[in-house]
């Protein structure tokens, strides 16, 4: 399926869904989750102008260079998985004609909470990472720490005026590591009780985004500011 990065969301949605088990060890979820707690701790704004009393999820790993420099081998340890997973399945990074950390960088690294506590997420809906080529989801949380919060993927299905979106779920434990083009359908179920997190990182072909956002500039590596008053975000 090359060139998979080109074509229309319901195309991709047909697309595999890899699993990496075990693929972070104890020792790396505990750094990610100290990382992202002292990220987290240290910011007395916490989106570039948004103070801390309005923090809401995600932590934006990314800021700075944060994460790659705070946390170098698990980065490029993730890196490694993707170029591989790419290879083996979808070869977009053939497609583009460019490789991570040339020409295709990291997007964002996000870490999530879901749960019911006032500034995690409850779930995510059914989405696609519009402009990203390679998602990759790394499980923080046992699964037994949270209810519900599955990972699901939805493509169409049926003919005519029967063709509807049909949701399959995907396992996802503690330490694993699931890869997929960006622009599946996917979404997380509600989580009812406990407390999942997870670390995202989306992969773009565009520079490194070093701001506390999602990124939307490809050629970004500029200030971005949150203006309050207008509830807008600005590139200086």
């Amino acid at each position: 399926m090359r060139g998979l990065a080109l074509l229309d969301p319901e195309v991709a949605d047909l697309s595999s869904v890899v699993r990496h088990e075990k693929f972070l060890s104890e020792e790396d979820i505990d750094a990610v989750r100290a990382a992202a707690s002292k990220l987290r701790a240290s910011q007395g704004v916490l989106s570039d102008n948004i103070p801390a009393m309005e923090f809401r999820d995600p932590v934006f790993l990314q800021k700075d260079g944060f994460f790659s420099r705070e946390l170098p081998g698990i980065y490029d340890k993730i890196c490694t998985l993707v170029t591989n997973v790419d290879c083996d399945n979808w070869k977009m990074l053939d497609a583009c004609g460019k490789e991570l950390g040339v020409g295709v960088n990291a997007r964002c690294v996000e870490f999530h909470e879901y749960g019911q506590h006032a500034h995690a997420r409850k779930s995510c809906g059914d989405h696609y990472d519009s402009g990203s080529l390679i998602t990759v989801d790394i499980m923080l949380s046992c699964t037994s720490e949270f209810e519900g919060g599955r990972f699901q993927t939805s493509a169409m299905a049926g003919e005519g005026a029967a063709r509807e979106r049909k949701t399959s779920c995907h396992d996802f434990e503690r330490g694993d590591a699931i890869v997929f083009a960006s622009n599946k359908h996917h979404s997380v179920a509600p989580v009812t009780s406990g407390i999942r997190c997870v670390l995202v990182l989306e992969f773009w072909e565009g520079s490194a985004c070093a701001s506390a956002h999602r990124c939307m500039n490809t050629s970004c590596g500029g200030e971005y500011v949150y203006d309050c008053d207008n509830d807008e975000g600005l590139w200086l």
